[in-house]
């Protein structure tokens, strides 16, 4: 299982904090040592408890937390004292249907060399408060919540109580807001304030026998009756364990690339165990957050997510653009910033413009082009053309003008958006080129619809913008693109928002290759990603504004590594090795605000500490769309699929299995210049077309990784290495010896006879 590859072992004494796992009804975040660190409630966007923490004692003595195991769906800490071992196991269910998945388990597996007494105790409370071990807050609001609690037999109740404030005159708290708490047997319990439950388990434990409990948070806003047949209703730990993990696999088999580098691999698979954590069925609809957890969904963050997770979860993304189209569209046509997903409730900070509308447009482009949806294609079309339509109502001299008049969000429409203090108006280089890229994306829907009249002046109008920009965006002294233009003039301040005309197609290949060469050198590039502003210009600043004056976003050095994947791919595989490593670095503690296996937000510009969220939730899927399109580079169009891999120089292979396209499944591999595929492709490379992927039918001894394509004719196999040694391959009756070096890799022919 492939799961079962993906663990990460720390000292607990050298993690910050535990992991993030989310599934559609509920969000979790833990601790080093695999106590719950607060639980939110999708459905009602409250978060509904605050920290559940064990403590053991084997005949006394306390057992200490030694080493913890972070997987995708569950993480685990070994605690040990005396003659006594203990493993706590905490995950939130995955793959249940929705509206069944808000609980927390506990999994408690202890062995003792000879009998102990061992008292398991909880101290909850049930308020969240500010945490020590995360950069996400609760709102003061939350803090304040009372609960009414009581027991009934093994069960343990809290419910919110609705509380008056007299300076605000208010009543907060829903008296529907229930959690249900029990473990294996009955417990001494113990009620204070604030809001507080010590729940203490006596259990005498046999010499050398193992001893295994679990314990059940449920939680839910539909009433008791409601959450406490949920809570009976709900499987054991042991089996939602097993449906967790084998739900979590048959994701992480979803888009699976595998290349010659072992950090990249490990990346791809922990960007989908990422990507799933924030899917999550809001009370308007489906979405992710940008900081979560919160029902704040961003149109721009939706964009790039879906570049990627169109890959693995084409099915949520569909959804998710239902949630935009009903709320997130401004009645002039603007796609507006942000959409309160709890209540529909929207902001667009006043601005004319922003990147979010024409980075709609160029994600639903690509959600057509990947899954044929055509149904999707006429409900969006509409929002696409209304949303072009009123791009180009904002030219001025023949350039999308952002009349914006104030600073921070409110004056400030490109993704450097949150920098107070911080103008950034008039024509604006970064939504310019993202208005191209729409134009052109546009101009391909409209063909596919029929509304020729449409395509035809979005070409006329991308032509024109793309003479303007050159004509009025460029420095006259260097050539190089200025950051914008406004009513004081052109202002040239180097920032990496450069890599704008690059990915829009704006600039041509001689400009490209400036730009890159550019944003590859001292002034930019460190191994920690691509700082948001030279190092040169008088506004540097590596952590003012979230860094995006210097500091270094993740996600900016994706964007940069795919626009050189066709001129640098030896850059763009460094880019994604070194993405990645930042994720399971030797001390996460030390790192900052780091957790193995999760991608950071942002770092400080010079001291390469992790000042933002240890899980940002729009870079996973980034990097998986770096991979896909950059890498393997497969390009959607309406008109069909292309593929024509950036591999460096000393690669010779990459595969790909299991890649969700229009309604079906397609896996190919390359092999030294060659690409077979279960599909027809369009490619500059030769291209050899079978018909299934037959991988699961081989037998392979060795450590190679393997994958088949089946045709009438017989099939291939890939064998390919990234570690060198010797075995061989078994597919029906035929059978190949094999022996490769490190790196390496060879392509077998099956004939119909051999494989049956």
């Amino acid at each position: 299982m492939i799961y079962n590859r993906l663990c990460y072992r720390y000292p607990v004494d050298k993690l910050g904090a535990g992991g993030s796992y989310g599934n559609p009804d509920c969000f979790m975040r833990t601790d080093a040592a695999s106590n719950l660190d607060s639980v939110w409630l999708a459905a009602s966007n409250q978060w509904v408890c605050g920290t559940m923490t064990c403590s053991l004692r084997a005949d006394g003595e306390r057992l200490v937390a030694g080493e913890t195991e972070l997987w995708p769906g569950h993480q685990v800490t070994t605690f040990a004292g005396g003659a006594v071992t203990a493993r706590l196991t905490v995950f939130v269910p995955f793959g249940r249907s929705v509206g069944t998945g808000a609980q927390v388990y506990f999994g408690l597996e202890i062995l003792s060399a000879h009998a102990a007494a061992v008292t398991i105790t909880w101290d909850i409370r049930w308020p969240p408060f500010l945490s020590r071990i995360h950069s996400k807050q609760p709102e003061r609001d939350q803090w304040q919540k009372r609960v009414r609690q009581w027991q009934e037999g093994d069960l343990a109740y809290a419910a919110t109580l609705p509380t008056h404030y007299t300076r605000y005159n208010s009543t907060v708290g829903d008296p529907d807001e229930v959690r249900v708490f029990s473990g294996p047997g009955p417990a001494t319990w113990a009620v204070s304030e604030p809001s507080r439950l010590r729940a203490t388990y006596a259990q005498e434990i046999s010499a050398s026998t193992p001893w295994q409990g679990g314990w059940l948070l449920s939680i839910g806003s539909g009433g008791l009756d409601t959450v406490r047949r949920a809570h009976r209703a709900a499987p054991a730990w042991l089996a939602a364990l097993a449906a967790t993990r084998d739900a979590l696999e048959a994701e992480l088999s979803t888009a699976q690339l595998t290349t010659p580098d072992a950090v990249i691999n490990r990346g791809l698979l922990w960007a989908k165990a990422n990507t799933l954590r924030v899917q999550h069925q809001y009370r308007q609809g489906v979405g992710f957050t940008n900081d979560p957890p919160q029902d704040i969904v961003v149109v721009r963050d939706c964009a790039w997510y879906a570049l990627g997770a169109d890959w693995c979860s084409p099915g949520f993304t569909r959804a998710m653009y239902d949630l935009l189209l009903a709320h997130g569209r401004e009645p002039d046509g603007k796609l507006t910033e942000y959409i309160h997903a709890d209540s529909g409730v929207r902001e667009d900070y006043g601005l004319n413009v922003n990147d979010d509308t024409p980075l709609f447009v160029v994600a639903a482009h690509h959600h057509y082009a990947v899954t044929g949806d055509i149904g999707f294609l006429h409900a969006t079309y509409p929002a696409v053309q209304a949303a072009c339509d009123w791009l180009l109502a904002q030219r001025r001299d023949g350039l999308v003008w952002c009349a914006v008049q104030g600073t921070d969000v409110w004056g400030n429409a490109t993704w450097r958006n949150i920098i107070p203090g911080y103008h950034l108006g008039g024509a604006v280089t970064e939504i310019n080129s993202l208005t191209v890229w729409a134009l052109v994306c546009a101009h391909e829907l409209a063909a596919v619809v029929g509304a020729d009249d449409d395509a035809g002046r979005w070409a006329t109008a991308q032509g024109e913008l793309c003479a303007a920009i050159e004509a009025q965006l460029r420095d006259p002294e260097t050539g190089t693109y200025l950051l914008n233009r406004d009513a004081d003039g052109p202002h040239s301040t180097l920032t990496a928002d450069l890599v704008f005309p690059v990915l829009a197609g704006v600039a041509d290949a001689g400009e490209a290759a400036a730009i890159l060469d550019r944003l590859y050198s001292a002034e930019f590039y460190t191994p920690f990603g691509i700082h948001t502003v030279s190092r040169a210009e008088a506004e540097y600043d590596p952590t003012y504004g979230y860094g995006l004056l210097g500091g270094l976003w993740p996600n900016l050095t994706a964007w940069v590594a795919y626009a050189g994947r066709v001129t640098y791919p030896d850059r763009l595989v460094a880019m994604m090795q070194h993405l990645y490593a930042l994720c399971e670095p030797a001390e996460p503690r030390a790192g900052g605000n780091m957790v193995p296996g999760e991608f950071p937000e942002w770092f400080h510009g010079e001291t390469y500490q992790s000042l933002g969220m240890a899980m940002s939730p729009w870079m996973p899927p980034t990097y998986l769309w770096l991979g896909i399109e950059g890498l393997a580079g497969l390009h959607p169009t309406p008109a069909g699929l292309h593929a024509n891999p950036h591999l460096p120089s000393h690669w010779h292979w990459i595969g790909l299995r299991n890649l969700p396209y229009r309604g079906g499944r397609i896996s190919l591999f390359a092999c030294d210049g060659r690409i077979y595929s279960s599909t027809p492709l369009d490619s500059t490379w030769p291209v050899t077309v079978f018909m299934d992927d037959a991988t699961d039918a081989l037998a392979v001894v060795g450590e190679f990784y393997a994958l088949a394509l089946q045709g009438p004719k017989g099939g291939v196999v890939l064998i390919a290495t990234q570690t060198g040694g010797s075995g061989s391959v078994g597919w029906g009756q035929g059978h190949r010896s094999v022996t490769l070096t490190a790196g390496a890799a060879t392509v077998l022919h099956f004939n119909t006879e051999e494989i049956g």
